[in-house]
């Protein structure tokens, strides 16, 4: 995709996680996500609370100075900032938040960030609620070359996957050395992203190797 059409089908994206908030009850609001520590609410919260961070860039790195660590600061923001909120507001303040049209976003290096964001943390709350999370595989390859190229970086996470091959069981996607671990790619994505739970739905011989 082009950074046009990516910015795109990160707003499509917002959108279909607005529609599927929509449907759910109050007490969902308050059920876990795969996000560990972080219920529906504070997810969105973060979610949210991404457009103000790309639209004043200087508090947002000043606050995470203060906070003593990026993760940390986010971590406690999105669940502050969440708490006492109604989800009817949470709701129409995620469907006008715009943080890949600010400027920070306009010239990224990566533009496929908050696309990245809005799949993986939509993902992180229909899981564990059993809603109908199918992605289109467009959506998924984007994201998962986003993953893949994280992975190379010296400062990635590919240790965590270090010595097995992600094999996509329904698009033309492969990562990695070592023994094959296949299924959707949509599973390979959530555990290349760090949840657990995903592992389950892949299968080979490296499957071992990812549950230990």
């Amino acid at each position: 995709m082009k950074r046009k059409e990516v910015l795109g089908a990160a707003q499509d994206e917002r959108m279909r996680l607005v529609g599927d908030l929509r449907s759910l009850d109050w007490g969902q609001w308050d059920a876990p996500t795969l996000c560990e520590g972080w219920t529906v609410r504070d997810v969105v919260g973060h979610l949210i609370r991404l457009d103000a961070y790309t639209h004043r860039i200087d508090r947002f790195l000043l606050s995470v100075v203060r906070s003593r660590g990026l993760n940390r600061f986010m971590s406690k923001d999105a669940v502050e900032w969440a708490a006492g909120r109604s989800p009817d507001e949470l709701i129409a303040t995620l469907a006008t938040a715009r943080y890949e049209t600010r400027i920070v976003e306009r010239y990224n290096i990566w533009p496929v960030f908050p696309l990245v964001e809005l799949v993986i943390h939509g993902q992180d709350i229909r899981r564990p609620l059993g809603m109908d999370g199918r992605l289109s595989l467009e959506v998924l390859l984007e994201v998962a070359d986003h993953l893949r190229r994280s992975y190379l970086r010296p400062w990635g996470e590919g240790t965590k996957v270090k010595g097995v091959r992600f094999v996509a069981s329904d698009a033309d996607w492969s990562m990695g050395k070592g023994p094959e671990v296949r299924g959707p790619l949509e599973a390979i994505v959530m555990t290349l992203a760090g949840r657990p739970s995903a592992v389950a739905e892949l299968s080979g011989e490296g499957q071992d190797l990812l549950l230990s």
